[in-house]
């Protein structure tokens, strides 16, 4: 008895269909979304770049403001170290405080308590 060729059934090929259709789309979704996620970073790398020059600007500047008025500050720190210096070496009259006028009652001091006289041991004597 010949075998028949044996004709697929209309179910079986379905899903093989199915899982092909389903992994396609599946790619195409990937890629697109890789593709959207690259675009996006090409758009904020040329934003980027376009912006370095004047960040690197305002970073200079405020860089160079710092070391200007770091260099003022110092200057000053050092004229005034001269200028107390100055003063310690010429022997300046120093301010004195002109006496109070205000009585104030002086304070008592207490008695000196004397220690009591240390009693020496006599030596006794004996008669022989």
């Amino acid at each position: 008895m010949p075998l028949a060729a044996e004709q697929p059934s209309p179910g079986s090929i379905s899903v093989p269909v199915v899982v092909i259709v389903l992994l396609i789309g599946a790619t195409i979704f990937g890629l697109g979304y890789a593709r959207a996620v690259m675009v996006r970073a090409l758009t904020d790398f040329k934003a980027t770049k376009a912006a370095v020059p004047g960040l690197r600007k305002a970073f200079w500047k405020s860089t160079w403001t710092l070391i200007k008025i770091g260099f003022v500050v110092s200057l000053i720190a050092v004229a005034m170290g001269f200028w107390v210096a100055h003063d310690v070496r010429t022997g300046d009259a120093k301010p004195q405080p002109s006496p109070s006028h205000s009585s104030k009652p002086k304070r008592r001091s207490c008695p000196q308590l004397t220690p009591p006289p240390v009693v020496e041991p006599h030596e006794s004597r004996s008669i022989v």
